[in-house]
């Protein structure tokens, strides 16, 4: 039976905190994933020569890092293609509710600015 490096529910949890939607979550998860192993395998594999035998481990790790850089790449390039403005109907008035000092008027209970200005000037 063969060993997979990554269980179903550590798969799932890569998936989860990837931001994005759709593919581009996807992509975003693979590329932890290759990272996570990048580290993994750096940290474990180093340099090691036996008589018949060599391992590199900062070179595995390289390669692992461009895998997850390309599907990075493909995540920001999905995501570059989707809608980059949004129509939003316009308010002349501020809706009701929210009194002026929430959307960026000074309150009433402020009598000065600084230097003795008047607020009620700016109004």
């Amino acid at each position: 039976m063969a060993e997979y490096m990554f269980s179903d529910a550590h798969l799932d949890n890569l998936h989860v905190i990837a931001h994005g939607t759709g593919p581009a979550r996807l992509y975003r998860a693979a590329a932890s994933a290759l990272r996570t192993l990048a580290v993994s395998e750096g940290l474990i594999q180093k340099v090691i020569r036996t008589e018949d035998l060599q391992t590199d481990g900062a070179k595995l790790a390289s390669a692992l890092l461009a895998g997850a850089k390309a599907w990075e790449d493909r995540a920001n390039s999905m995501e570059d293609e989707e809608e980059a403005m949004v129509i939003v109907d316009f308010q002349p008035l501020p809706q009701e509710g929210f009194p002026y000092a929430m959307r960026g008027f000074p309150s009433e209970g402020m009598s000065s600015a600084p230097g003795g200005r008047n607020i009620g000037a700016w109004l």
